[in-house]
């Protein structure tokens, strides 16, 4: 894979503080792409005019572990897999570099709006699914009443990119892997980005995306990750995507054996 580490470098850079104050975008509308990692160096060089990047202490790519929590019965997968517009993912993310955790609530609404609410965990409680009852989620309402059990773990590297005029957020997440009990499954080649920003409207990135001829396309690492490690869950929905997702992985070990 190409070593891009060089271009980031040359990016002006963003701290946390400053793109919570200029871009929280706890509430917006996302769009996301799917690209070989290939084609990520000539991207990012491109976007550099346009965007500052997320320093945190130095680190420019920061890793990440999401742990996602589903009912016995996978209602959330489903709800999803059955393309039901109020939906909801409940995980904890962990920022492995600073060790930060927060339990987050992900809404899916009317229009492809998402809001998302989120509390920093802290302490030792033995079940972190005990935060639920924090007034900040009761308040959100429509809590799950089954019982939650980890379904999958997912673990990936960021990059976060920000333009400070248009208040956008663009995440680009590489290295994906999944996990659940002692099964594990990378799939290395491929990279979701997701463009989040207050309200559809015109971007850069999402011109640059025409121009580089990659359309737009729904995915869900969730999803992506349940269909890899449960064999007994419906997927026809999701078929498409994955497959193309499987197509790029093809063609990069490809690339890679030349």
């Amino acid at each position: 894979m190409t070593d891009f580490t060089d271009i980031l470098d040359r990016f002006n850079c963003i701290s946390l503080a400053e793109t919570d104050r200029i871009a929280p975008l706890l509430k917006r509308m996302d769009t996301k792409f799917v690209l070989s990692f290939d084609r990520l160096p000539g991207i990012l060089d491109a976007c550099m005019s346009q965007y500052s990047i997320l320093d945190i202490e130095g680190c420019r790519i920061s890793r990440y572990e999401t742990s996602y929590y589903d009912t016995a019965d996978m209602g959330f997968y489903h709800a999803h897999h059955a393309g039901r517009v109020n939906r909801q993912k409940i995980r904890i993310r962990t920022y492995v570099e600073t060790g930060s955790q927060f339990l987050e609530i992900k809404r899916h609404q009317k229009k492809g709006r998402t809001v998302k609410v989120r509390k920093l965990m802290t302490g030792s409680d033995i079940s972190p699914l005990n935060y639920l009852l924090d007034p900040i989620f009761l308040s959100a309402g429509h809590l799950p009443l089954d019982p939650l059990q980890l379904s999958v773990v997912v673990q990936y590297k960021r990059i976060t990119l920000v333009n400070p005029v248009s208040k956008e957020r663009l995440t680009i997440d590489l290295n994906v892997g999944f996990g659940i009990g002692t099964t594990t499954i990378q799939l290395p080649g491929f990279v979701v980005a997701e463009l989040k920003q207050e309200s559809r409207g015109p971007s850069f990135f999402k011109e640059l995306m025409k121009t580089e001829g990659i359309r737009m396309g729904s995915i869900s690492k969730y999803c992506l990750g349940v269909i890899c490690l449960y064999e007994n869950v419906k997927k026809n929905r999701f078929k498409a995507g994955f497959k193309r997702v499987q197509e790029i992985i093809k063609n990069e070990n490809a690339a890679g054996a030349v």
